[in-house]
């Protein structure tokens, strides 16, 4: 993947518990991180060996085809 770039909106956050998808999806979303046809991966650990993933994609079109500016994979 030679055009992936790792960002870490945690490192200014800190850690929010369950509240890191909501806050990774908001920086995705203020600073516009997925181009049209992109997908990505959001990460996140928490104490107690908990992890998730939540993998995002924005459509091809102006606004993806939902029309809403999101769409799923």
């Amino acid at each position: 993947m030679p055009h992936a770039t790792v960002h870490r909106p945690g490192a200014h956050t800190g850690h929010l518990g369950s509240g890191d998808i909501l806050a990774n999806l908001a920086v995705v979303q203020r600073e516009a991180l997925i181009a049209a046809g992109e997908v990505a991966l959001l990460l996140t650990g928490g104490g107690g060996f908990t992890w998730s993933c939540t993998v995002l994609g924005r459509g091809t079109g102006p606004d993806g085809p939902a029309g809403d500016g999101a769409a799923p994979c």
